[in-house]
């Protein structure tokens, strides 16, 4: 009857340690894959060191479901055999956890940081036909310039520009109020070259008139 008894307690023991197997192996590959995904959108990390570290993370991955699934079908495997396997898993799991909350948490640094700084650029845009190349060819110039003050890139970075190039010595600075009047001007002839932002293609060229914008003007210098 002891005998019985054990044997009994032994076939019931083994459905029950299959579905700790089955569990872990399942809280294994959800780690694995949340750290996959994580490691994936790390772009800061070189494209190979990443798909390698992806690449051995899934071979893993792929051998724990292997080993659970060999263990579930042959029945005498023993449990002290599959005891190390559970703890590996163990270990795996918060390893890959670790990982990714790591990831997660320096991504949710950097993206906080982007939305507390922006970058502004301002370029110094000049017409096509126009002879000059660089700053140094710009000699007794009407140059716009927004009266705005509080505008970094149509007024503070340009008198930056000015001051470290010399620009108001030689060259007239003439005020306007906006962008696109002082586009129009440029398109006129009534001023030679003009401080806009650096964006001015993607703001003009859906407007009629100005459709090449990105082929009619030219950019002398742009400073962020």
């Amino acid at each position: 009857m002891a005998k019985k008894e054990t044997e009994n307690e032994t076939r019931e023991r083994k459905p029950r340690m299959n579905l700790v197997l089955s569990i872990f192996l399942i809280i294994a590959i959800l780690a694995s894959g949340f750290a996959i995904y994580e490691i994936f959108l790390l772009n800061s990390i070189e494209t190979l060191i990443r798909y390698i570290i992806i690449g051995v993370l899934i071979l893993i991955d792929v051998v724990l479901f292997f080993k659970v699934r060999s263990f579930s079908k042959k029945r005498k495997k023993k449990r002290k055999k599959k005891i190390p396997l559970i703890v590996f898993m163990i270990i795996y799991s918060l390893i890959c956890f670790a990982v990714g909350i790591v990831i997660a948490y320096i991504y949710g640094q950097l993206d906080s940081i982007n939305k507390e700084f922006v970058t502004y650029t301002s370029d110094l845009v000049v017409m096509s036909s126009n002879t000059a190349e660089n700053v140094d060819d710009i000699k007794d110039y009407t140059i716009g310039v927004l009266t705005d003050e509080s505008s970094p890139d149509g007024y503070i970075i340009p008198q930056e520009i000015i001051k470290e190039n010399n620009l108001d010595e030689n060259n007239e600075i003439k005020e306007y109020d906006d962008y696109s009047t002082m586009l129009v001007d440029l398109y006129a002839e009534e001023v030679d070259a003009i401080f806009i932002t650096d964006n001015y293609v993607d703001m003009f060229s859906n407007v009629t008139g100005y459709e090449d914008v990105a082929t009619d003007t030219k950019v002398i210098i742009s400073k962020d």
